[in-house]
Order: C-alpha cells, then sequence, then structure tokens
C-alpha cells in the first residue's frame, strides 16, 4: 500500500503494481534460461540461468533503513533426477550459483547445494532433502536446511503435498552495507 517513491518499493501484483515511476533507472528486466534435457528414462538433467537488472533498487530493512543499492543478480544452477527401475525411488541434487552486484562493486556471491530422494508407495511418496545455502564472501554465514515430504495423488491432475522442514541459520562475519553503513550478519 501507498505510493511509489525511488526509495521504496511495491509488491509484484500488489493493488498499486504498475504505477511507479516511468523512468528507466526505478525499471527492473528479467531474463531467464531453462533447458531439460532426458538422457535416458531414468535420468533427467537440466539448467539455468537467471538475470534481473533491478534498475538501482534500494533493499531497506522494515523501518526504512537502507541496505544496499541493488544494481542486477544473476545465477547459474545445475540439476539431475534419477529414477531406480523397477522401485521408482527419485534421487536428485541441484547446485545454484548466485550473485548479487551492487552499485559500488561489492558484489555478494552464494552457492547452493541440494540432494533429495523420494519414493512411491502405492498412491503415496515419501521423501526428504538436505540443503546448504551459503555466501562465499560478504558474512560468509550459511543456512542448512532439512525438508521431509508427503504426497497423496488423488489422480493424475490432483495431488497433496505435505512439506515439513527445518532451517539452522549460522549467521557468519559482521558485514558493512553500502547504502547506511549498517552492519548485519546472516547466513
Amino acid at each position: 500500500t501507498g505510493t511509489y517513491t525511488p526509495n521504496s518499493g511495491q509488491i509484484v501484483g500488489g493493488a498499486s503494481a504498475g504505477t511507479e515511476a516511468t523512468n528507466a533507472q526505478c525499471r527492473g528486466r528479467t531474463l531467464g534460461l531453462f533447458v531439460n534435457y532426458l538422457v535416458m528414462p531414468e535420468l533427467l538433467v537440466n539448467g539455468s540461468y537467471h538475470h534481473n537488472k533491478f534498475g538501482d533498487a534500494v533493499l531497506q530493512t522494515a523501518t526504512g533503513v537502507p541496505l544496499f543499492n541493488l544494481d542486477k543478480y544473476s545465477a547459474y544452477s545445475l540439476a539431475a533426477k534419477y529414477t531406480v527401475p523397477g522401485l521408482g525411488t527419485q534421487v536428485s541434487g541441484i547446485w545454484h550459483a548466485g550473485k548479487f552486484s551492487m552499485d559500488d562493486g561489492s558484489d555478494v556471491k552464494l552457492d547452493t547445494i541440494a540432494l533429495g530422494v523420494k519414493h512411491p508407495i502405492d498412491n503415496f511418496s515419501v521423501g526428504a532433502q538436505v540443503s546448504q545455502s551459503k555466501f562465499t564472501n560478504f558474512t560468509k554465514g550459511k543456512d542448512t536446511a532439512v525438508m521431509l515430504t508427503g504426497d497423496y495423488n488423488f489422480s493424475k491432475r490432483t495431488k497433496l503435498y505435505v512439506r515439513a522442514g527445518y532451517v539452522k541459520d549460522d549467521r557468519g562475519d559482521l558485514a558493512q552495507t553500502t547504502a547506511a553503513g549498517v552492519p548485519i550478519v546472516g547466513g
């Protein structure tokens, strides 16, 4: 709610989205590419590229303290899913690397790796996933997560999903922000 100013933002799809300033500096751009390749019936691999140009958006706290002037974000990922013949058990993994480029050159880089397993039992399937995201620079903090999954297939088109997860944040080092010089920590 509220009106757009160069120092505030909009929620995508919000009531006032689309009423932002029309100058090129305040408008963002996005580009993405996603490729799947079925190597064999049991093995699917994919890769993706994502790029956002934020138009010098200001990332700020809920109280309005500016933290960063975001310029752009770029990310790459590689993933694979293997289905064990005869069992239907799926084993998957993904690697993701992203970089937030700041106006002042103080880029923030992060890496994520996730491994998962899912096994069908009649109309049900159960699974688990473990992942870790970490800053490779900046605070060097990391988040480690575990998720348990359960699905029930009512039909080929209708599925009920249940997820329960836990995330542990290892805060890392203290880092200065560029917009206001406010120190932050985080995984």
